[in-house]
Parts: structure tokens; C-alpha cells; sequence
């Protein structure tokens, strides 16, 4: 009787060992498999913060050229404000010089005669400086102009070459103006001019006359 009560007790003692060691195993199993997810996730984690952090420096040099873009933008606009007076103030210097310049160009029409050629161009005074004592000063550019236009439309020459028409001052004796018509000719080793005619014209008449019987 006594060993059947201790054979039972040892079989219920085994029994709970290996209850227990089937339990401990069990739990050893789970721990082994929780710490292993765990070990998973948290290198899941220490990823995901290293990707976060990443993205956080990106961002950060992201801002910084963002705000460096902007700093530029800034300087350029800024130049380009203080450059604008300059240019306006050249476009002005530019203006009053062009303007100074034709203020001169018109003073020095005003002060020199315009001569016509045989090509209907004015011209300076050249009579003037050939012949001072034929010359008149109470013929004006205008009345010059207009006269040499009445004796090229008399002349059946008018539009030879090198055929040029020169004021002599007024006909003597009258009012009229005094044209000299001539041709320079180059021989080669001098020029020397041919004349072609004399002829008065009378403004008011709009005639044209020839002066070298006169």
C-alpha cells in the first residue's frame, strides 16, 4: 500500500514536472518569440527615426537654399532699383546731348548761308570766298535757292556733270540776283572751270535772262 501511494506521488510529481517544464518551455518559446519581434520592431523604429531624421536635413538644406534663392532674388531686385536712376539719368545726359548737338547744327545753318551745286544740294557761300567783290549779302539762302531752281528749269544743261550754280550777287544795276553757271574740268594734272553762262534772275517776274551782254 505504501509503495502504491509513493509510486502515485512520484507519477503525479512527474507529471507536474513535466507540466511545468512543457509550461516553461512554452513561455520560453513565446518570450523567445516576443523579444525577437520586439528586436524587430525596434529596429523598425531606429529606421524609421534614421529616415526621419534624414528627411528633417533635406528639409533643413531645402529651406536654406530656399531662403539663400531669396537672398539673391533680393540683391538683384535692389541693384536693379539703384541701377534704374543711373540709366535714367544717362538716357538724360544722352537727350540733352543730342539736343545740345542740334541747337549747334542750327546755329551754325543759321550763321552759314546753304550754296546749291549742280545736284540741287545747298551749299556754303563758295562765291563768296572765290570772289568777295562780286558777292552780295542781301541775298538770302531762300531767294539763292529759288533762283538757281528758275535757271536750271531755263538751261537745257542743268543736269550735265560736275555743272555747278554759284550766286555772283545782284546784276548791276538792279536788284536782280546774278547766277554764274560753270563746269569744272580736270585735265588730268589741274582743274580749271569752263563757263557755261551768266543769267540774272528777277524773283518777282520769276524770269531768267542771260546777263553776259549786260
Amino acid at each position: 500500500m505504501n509503495r502504491q501511494k509513493k509510486r502515485t506521488i512520484i507519477l503525479i510529481s512527474a507529471g507536474i514536472v513535466i507540466l511545468l517544464i512543457g509550461t516553461l518551455a512554452g513561455y520560453l518559446v513565446t518570450h523567445s518569440r516576443y523579444t525577437n519581434e520586439l528586436d524587430q520592431k525596434t529596429k523598425e523604429i531606429e529606421s524609421l527615426q534614421q529616415s526621419i531624421a534624414e528627411q528633417k536635413k533635406e528639409n533643413e538644406d531645402l529651406q536654406a537654399d530656399i531662403l539663400e534663392a531669396m537672398e539673391t532674388i533680393t540683391d538683384l531686385e535692389e541693384q536693379a532699383v539703384n541701377a534704374e536712376p543711373s540709366k535714367n539719368e544717362e538716357s538724360k545726359v544722352t537727350a540733352d546731348k543730342n539736343e545740345n548737338e542740334t541747337k549747334d547744327e542750327n546755329t551754325s545753318a543759321e550763321a552759314s548761308p546753304d550754296k546749291v551745286d549742280s545736284a540741287g544740294e545747298t551749299e556754303s557761300e563758295q562765291t563768296a570766298e572765290q570772289d568777295p567783290d562780286t558777292q552780295s549779302n542781301e541775298v538770302t539762302s531762300s531767294e539763292a535757292t529759288e533762283a538757281i531752281k528758275l535757271v536750271k528749269e531755263h538751261v537745257s544743261y542743268a543736269n550735265e556733270p560736275n555743272v555747278h550754280f554759284d550766286i555772283e550777287g545782284n546784276v548791276p544795276g538792279s536788284s536782280d540776283i546774278c547766277i554764274h553757271v560753270y563746269e569744272i574740268v580736270d585735265d588730268g594734272e589741274s582743274q580749271h572751270t569752263a563757263t557755261w553762262g551768266w543769267y540774272g534772275v528777277n524773283l518777282n517776274a520769276q524770269s531768267v535772262y542771260d546777263t553776259e551782254g549786260l
